[in-house]
């Protein structure tokens, strides 16, 4: 995003004012914009975090000792076995202690509340479902849940729903995933998990908590996975989560897919395959070629060998046919069998074809002028 772009959009907002900025390589960030301004004056176009100090190590480049320190303190305190099973011991052996347990208690209700927000997993698709029966927009934290609220729409006999429930059971906090009223009155519990998970520790500790809590209120209890959705699988729900996501914003899921393709292999092509350059000595036209190092790769896996520009007509082709290679064995003489009628007759007798070996067409202009094929 360049500044005229950023203009358009937040010309009349505060500088105090968090804003959406894109950097060159597709990443979005919600920031003040007074520091995407600051941003985008020092490099012409806003460039994140990441973006940012690739661009300022091109210009200066960090030394082989400098890189050697980063490495080392990346590394951290390396630890025994034997002291890391003590310093696992005594954690778990605090959390049993009256301030471990108050300790405990709080992290649970903060990460509950903050999964309840969708401050959590970012990495998920999360958002806000247009739920007409609840006449409001419901939040999903994945796109497991955005399935599960989908057909609960549109099933006649939900009433309601409520995401992201807040609870307390079995001395921990809890966040349930979807409650479901239905029109005679009962209430189920679905917990949203892929299949794959149920058998996690943890993951069965949170069904069984949802599940008594369940019991205790009169609801029933179910686990909703990929088997409930309608899909084979979870690559299947996600195509169809992020089609459904982009339809609701009028927005070309195909053309974003594809922009965002783009910058990712012209990200790569510049960090990556523009240096990677290889010289290789040609034995057919007795000269060295400087190209990629994927092109040369591409070139002999296709060709079975590497076959340059003036051989061929082509760097990167399909392999090449026989009869574009096949040698003339009539050449030193000036002369050349014709494909039609067979004949041996003289070069002047053919017409000119660059894509041939030696040059020349394949059939002799007396065939090709009476449009006679060899069949």
């Amino acid at each position: 995003m360049n500044l005229n772009e950023f203009n358009n959009l937040y010309r009349y907002l505060s500088v105090k004012v968090k804003v959406n900025v894109t950097c060159i390589c597709g990443q979005t960030n919600n920031i003040f914009k007074e520091k995407a301004l600051e941003n985008i004056n020092n490099n012409d176009v806003y460039l994140c975090m990441s973006c940012s100090k690739k661009e300022h190590y091109k210009i200066n480049p960090r030394n082989e000792e400098c890189n050697q320190k980063i490495s080392e303190s990346l590394k951290g305190i390396e630890r025994s076995e034997e002291t890391r099973a003590k310093m696992s011991q005594s954690k778990k052996e605090f959390y049993k202690t009256e301030r471990g347990i108050e300790l405990k208690e709080f992290l649970s209700r903060k990460a509950t509340l903050e999964h309840s927000e969708g401050r959590l997993k970012g990495f998920h698709r999360k958002g806000y479902f247009k739920s007409a029966k609840n006449n409001k927009p419901i939040y999903y934290g994945s796109s497991y849940e955005l399935r599960a609220l989908y057909i609960l729409e549109n099933d006649p006999s939900v009433v309601s729903f409520e995401t992201q429930i807040s609870i307390q059971i079995n001395g921990r906090s809890r966040c349930l995933d979807i409650i479901v009223k239905y029109e005679d009155g009962s209430k189920e519990i679905f917990e949203v998990k892929p299949q794959e998970r149920l058998g996690e520790e943890k993951v069965v500790l949170q069904l069984k908590d949802a599940d008594d809590y369940a019991t205790q209120n009169n609801c029933k209890f179910k686990v909703w996975t990929e088997v409930d959705s309608g899909f084979k699988n979870y690559r299947e729900i996600l195509l169809w989560a992020e089609q459904f996501i982009f339809n609701q914003d009028d927005i070309d899921l195909k053309s974003i897919r594809l922009e965002k393709d783009c910058i990712k292999a012209k990200k790569h092509y510049e960090n990556n395959a523009k240096n990677d350059r290889i010289t290789v000595f040609c034995k057919h036209c007795k000269k060295e070629h400087t190209l990629a190092r994927k092109q040369y790769n591409n070139n002999v896996k296709k060709n079975g060998r590497f076959i340059c520009i003036v051989e061929n007509g082509h760097l990167i082709g399909g392999r090449t046919k026989d009869y574009l290679i096949k040698d003339n064995p009539y050449a030193d003489q000036g002369m050349k069998q014709c494909a039609n009628c067979k004949e041996i007759k003289p070069f002047s007798e053919f017409g000119n074809d660059k894509s041939r070996r030696d040059g020349y067409a394949s059939r002799c202009k007396v065939c090709r002028n009476k449009g006679q094929v060899n069949v």
